[in-house]
C-alpha cells in the first residue's frame, strides 16, 4: 500500500505536470477501486455524490464527521491520491480550521474548499446559493494553508461565484487565493473563453470540470493551463442506470441472468467483484494465524 506521503507527492506531481489528466469522481470504496482499476492517476470524492448515496440533495446536510469517515474508507481502498470535497469548510473560518485537521488525518492527498455560504447549494444553473465575501473566503484559504500539519497536503480553492459576479471579480478572488497559499485553483466556469482567461491569469495550477466536453478535449484543456479535470457524475449516474435496468429485468423475467449475460465483459468484472478483499484476507491469515503453532 502506498504511504500517505507517496500519495500526496503523486498529487503534487499531477499539479506540476504539463497537460491535463482526468480524475473521475466517486462516492464509495467500490467506485474508488474501479477508478484505480481503470488506471486513472487520481480520484475525486464528490460531495454531491456522497450526499446522494445517503439519499440527500447536495445541500451540505452531511456533517464533517460523516464526510471525513467516507474519505477514510476510500483512502484505505486504493493506492492513488484522493482529492476530497471539504464543502465550504463546514462553516466559518473556525470550522474550516478543524475540517482541515480532520481531513489531513484521513490520509487523503488534498481537499477543496468552496466560496459558497453555509449551507451550500448545488452549482447548477438557477440553483446557486449565496457566496461569502472575497475577504472571508481568502481568509478561509489562508487559515487552511496555515493549519495543515503536513505541507504536502494540498489545499484547492474552489471559486464558483462566476454565476453572480464579473470575470474580473472572479479573477481577483482567484489571484488573492494564490497569494494566500492555495496549491491549486478550481473555478466554476462555463465557457471556453472564461476557462482560457483563467488558465492564463492564475499563478497556480488549475483544476476544473470540462462539462460534457467532446472527444479530444483533454489536450486543449491542458494547453489552457488545467492540470486536472474532474468528472463528477459519471459513476453515480451510470451505476443508477445499470442497477435500475437490472431490477426491471429481474422483475419482468424472474431472473437476473438474461440481463447480466448481455453485458460485455461482465464475467471478468463479476469475478473481480467476488474476489474483493479475499487475497488480502488470505495473506493476513496465512502470515499470522499460525504464528504461535509455528514457534512451538
Amino acid at each position: 500500500m502506498a504511504s500517505v506521503k507517496e500519495r500526496r507527492q503523486a498529487f503534487r506531481a499531477l499539479l506540476a505536470k504539463q497537460g491535463g489528466e482526468i480524475a473521475p469522481s466517486c462516492y464509495d470504496g467500490l467506485g474508488a477501486m474501479l477508478i484505480e482499476r481503470a488506471a486513472f492517476p487520481a480520484i475525486h470524492i464528490s460531495g454531491s455524490g456522497v450526499h446522494r448515496s445517503y439519499g440527500f440533495g447536495d445541500v451540505g446536510v452531511l456533517t464533517l464527521t460523516e464526510q471525513v469517515a467516507q474519505a477514510c474508507v476510500l483512502n484505505d481502498m486504493v493506492n492513488i491520491p484522493i482529492l476530497a470535497d471539504c464543502e465550504t469548510g463546514h462553516g466559518n473560518v473556525v470550522n474550516t480550521v478543524r475540517a482541515v485537521r480532520e481531513f489531513e488525518r484521513s490520509g487523503v492527498a488534498a481537499i477543496h474548499i468552496e466560496d459558497q455560504e453555509t449551507p451550500k447549494r448545488p452549482t447548477q444553473d438557477g440553483m446557486e446559493g449565496g457566496y461569502v465575501s472575497k475577504d472571508e473566503f481568502v481568509g478561509k484559504i489562508k487559515a487552511a494553508v496555515d493549519t495543515r500539519p503536513d505541507e504536502l497536503f494540498s489545499i484547492v480553492a474552489r471559486i464558483d461565484r462566476r454565476a453572480v459576479e464579473s470575470m474580473d471579480q472572479v479573477l481577483e478572488v482567484g489571484l488573492a487565493c494564490c497569494e494566500a497559499g492555495a496549491d491549486a485553483i478550481w473555478m466554476g466556469l462555463r465557457t471556453p473563453e472564461d476557462q482560457a482567461l483563467a488558465g492564463k491569469t492564475m499563478t497556480k495550477p488549475m483544476i476544473g470540470i470540462p462539462r460534457r466536453a467532446p472527444e479530444g478535449w483533454r489536450q486543449r484543456y491542458g494547453d489552457m493551463g488545467y492540470r486536472l479535470a474532474l468528472v463528477p457524475g459519471v459513476l453515480g449516474q451510470a451505476a443508477s442506470w445499470a442497477m435500475f435496468n437490472a431490477l426491471q429485468a429481474l422483475k419482468e423475467t424472474d431472473t437476473e441472468t438474461t440481463f447480466l449475460d448481455k453485458m460485455d465483459g461482465f464475467k471478468e468484472l463479476a469475478s473481480w467483484f467476488q474476489a474483493i478483499g479475499m487475497e488480502q484476507t488470505q495473506s493476513i491469515e496465512n502470515k499470522y494465524m499460525n504464528v504461535a503453532t509455528a514457534k512451538s
